[in-house]
């Protein structure tokens, strides 16, 4: 039997990274039986495998030494027998890598990385904590619950998006309880997509200015003051030139992509000559450049027939659509 890349197989059982499986293992029944196994075994003190809870270890990179190491406590038996499974960490380059790879990294391993995000993805926070970036979702075979009483698993195009949005903590909508809504179709106001994003950077501490940036925005009246004048205090939200900021119209496409990349930091991109899409003209579009880069990182599809209508008001389950991809995809 010619050996078989464990990628193929079942848990990856019987492979050292950047090597072939053993034939031995090769096969749905050997990948399912040894693997479960060696679970067991990880668990008896015993046995004398490396990793055990309650302890710190310096653990590397990869197998090259080179690579170099991090510190991981490890609080379980279930993290001792996964790192016993898998022996090394991701490296930052790993993490940042989201569910990519790294180029050419000799350095980068994989196991525990993804491990972690799966099992993020389908559970929530191993440590019970709301720390992860993903929706809890639910068992495999079993309905998600729905995180509003509007955004049904079953009818919602965004319902992902916008449960990650409820978990996260960036949108509450509206109500409390098993009886709050988001309104996926609603037209988003201007003031509400800079509440989004302003959680969406993590909320940062800031304390608003007595004087308001803009005419029309104050801490009196203005929900969202403190968000606005944030917003507007890193360079996100610059208004009009009459001095207004209208927090209270229909954000339109074009001006959610203008916002999106100043809050990624307004990244270096050069637009293309040719649009991405037959109705965002290079020379009479204010934002050509920031659509482009949407199109260019994924976060924007628009439509199947090419358009992405940049007037049009942006409704709600889009913008959850457009923020969960800037920070998770």
């Amino acid at each position: 039997m010619r050996p078989r890349r464990c990628s193929r197989e079942a848990l990856g059982f019987g492979r050292s990274d950047f090597q072939t499986c053993d034939p031995r293992y090769a096969g749905f029944a050997q990948q399912i039986y040894n693997a479960g196994v060696r679970l067991q075994a990880y668990g008896d003190a015993k046995r004398g495998y490396r990793y055990r809870a309650g302890r710190t270890y310096d653990i590397q990179y990869s197998p090259f030494a080179f690579c170099g190491y991090g510190k991981v406590t490890i609080s379980n038996r279930a993290t001792a027998a996964l790192y016993n499974y898998t022996p090394f960490t991701p490296t930052q380059a790993t993490l940042d890598a989201g569910s990519g790879a790294v180029a050419d990294d000799v350095c980068a391993t994989y196991g525990n990385r993804n491990f972690s995000r799966l099992y993020s993805q389908w559970f929530g926070s191993p440590t019970g904590a709301s720390a992860s970036r993903y929706p809890v979702a639910a068992p495999l075979g079993k309905k998600p619950a729905d995180p509003f009483a509007d955004v049904p698993y079953d009818t919602t195009i965004f319902f992902t998006e916008i449960a990650w949005m409820k978990h996260m903590g960036y949108s509450t909508g509206w109500g409390s309880g098993a009886s709050a809504v988001y309104r996926p179709y609603d037209r988003i106001k201007r003031d509400a997509v800079i509440a989004f994003l302003y959680r969406a950077a993590g909320s940062p501490a800031f304390t608003p200015p007595k004087v308001s940036p803009f005419k029309d925005v104050n801490s009196k009246d203005t929900i969202f003051y403190k968000e606005i004048t944030w917003a507007h205090s890193v360079g996100l939200a610059r208004g009009w030139s009459d001095g207004t900021f209208r927090p209270y119209e229909p954000i339109k496409r074009d001006a959610m992509a203008a916002f999106l990349y100043r809050a990624a930091g307004e990244p270096s991109y050069t637009a293309p000559a040719r649009s991405p899409f037959k109705d965002v003209n290079r020379g009479s579009e204010d934002f050509y450049k920031e659509i482009s880069w949407m199109a260019s990182q994924g976060y924007a599809n628009g439509w199947s027939d090419g358009t992405f209508r940049p007037y049009e008001p942006i409704k709600r389950d889009a913008v959850a659509a457009f923020v969960y991809r800037w920070k998770v995809a």
